[in-house]
């Protein structure tokens, strides 16, 4: 009897997590207006799923409110650019060789010439059986997405896709292995690659797929530079130079100290693996990117990253 009530109790805690976990899943999707979505998951489950459009209005516009949004990061220099006096276009994903070299070659011809930086920031599969520990960047699998920003525009690359194929490698070591070697072809001073807390990005990118056809099945001849690069500046230990207080906070609450507001992580465990990517999670991966850049325009105003040219340790 000891024993049935025993196994009872485990079933009625199984249940309970189940309904929070169900619960769970239903709020976020009500929160990113996916009701369709929503509601078929709460008949399968049996469970009541409820919305009131005007709530969810004034919800979402507080959330616009309070987060920094597309249109305020990427707006067009002169209103002529754009004849619907939006923003510039949210990037889709490149998984293609072509497009690649395409948006990339883009991209170099808005680097500022005063100040040639491009913000970066990588995403990945946390399922990934591999996925390294805390602190422990030597270990884990390879990059879902690689995002490249300026000031003016952003392009969220394919790892996996592109690096499954010969001609996607040799685009990835042409645009993407270029940069992170300090090479340019549009620009004569070299350009830095500006990351947050990003040794474990590296590492990343650096375990990600390249087909050993690609490049005379070489495995030296990984389309990611392997060991340390000087292209690459590490912002967080600037902001902690800065200001102190700052040290231990995240991107988002520092966006909100530098630029006035914060950015909306609700997207950060998304399934990056999976495609297509939802426009959020293309917003989200692209504003990550772009944040290092605004930031780093605020600090090169410093006396201390003025006076050293802005050069840090290599990653």
């Amino acid at each position: 009897d000891d024993v049935a009530v025993i196994n009872n109790d485990d079933d009625d805690d199984l249940s309970e997590a189940k309904r929070k976990v169900r619960e769970f899943a239903l709020t976020r999707l009500r929160e990113a207006n996916q009701h369709e979505q929503a509601h078929r998951l709460a008949t399968l489950w049996n469970m009541e799923y409820w919305y009131d459009s005007e709530e969810a209005e004034k919800y979402v516009q507080a959330r616009r409110d309070k987060y920094l949004q597309w249109e305020e990061a990427f707006k067009p220099l002169q209103p002529e650019e754009n004849n619907n006096a939006g923003s510039i276009s949210i990037p889709d994903v490149l998984s293609n060789p072509t497009d690649l070299l395409h948006a990339f070659a883009t991209l170099e011809s808005t680097i500022n010439p005063k100040m040639p930086v491009i913000g970066f920031d990588v995403e990945w599969g946390d399922d990934d059986e591999e996925s390294p520990k805390k602190n422990d960047a030597k270990k884990g699998g390879g990059a879902a997405l690689l995002q490249l920003s300026t000031a003016r525009m952003a392009i969220l690359i394919d790892i996996p896709a592109l690096g499954r194929s010969r001609d996607g490698c040799e685009a990835l070591a042409n645009t993407v292995g270029c940069i992170f070697r300090g090479n340019t072809a549009r620009q004569q001073n070299k350009v830095k690659l500006l990351g947050f807390s990003c040794r474990q990005d590296l590492s990343r990118l650096g375990n990600s797929p390249c087909a050993s056809s690609s490049l005379g099945g070489n495995n030296n001849q990984h389309w990611f530079p392997q060991g340390r690069t000087s292209a690459v500046v590490d912002i967080k230990p600037l902001i902690s130079i800065d200001n102190a207080q700052l040290r231990n906070l995240g991107l988002s609450r520092i966006c909100d100290y530098y630029l006035g507001k914060p950015l909306d992580k609700s997207e950060q465990c998304s399934m990056w693996q999976e495609r297509p990517l939802s426009q959020s999670q293309r917003v989200y991966a692209a504003l990550d990117a772009w944040a290092c850049v605004a930031i780093y325009e605020k600090l090169s105003f410093r006396s201390f990253l003025t006076n050293s040219g802005g050069s840090t340790r290599s990653m």
